[in-house]
């Protein structure tokens, strides 16, 4: 019997599967701290609902 060998994988790491792409870079985004939650949420909406109003709310998130 082989002894169990831990792993050195965090249990928090997201992961992403073939038709999340999109979420899961939301995700990072958020780990990383790279936009405040309103921006991520319209970035969010911008690329995985492609919703028009979501790119005026991006700009606006972002000060532009």
């Amino acid at each position: 019997m082989t002894p169990a060998v831990p792993t050195a994988v965090p249990t928090a790491v997201p992961t992403a599967v073939p038709t999340g792409p999109v979420a899961f870079a939301r995700e990072v985004f958020r780990l990383l701290g790279a936009y405040d939650e309103p921006a991520t949420d319209a970035w969010y909406r911008l690329f995985h609902d492609s919703g028009p109003q979501a790119y005026a709310e991006f700009e606006e998130a972002l000060g532009r």
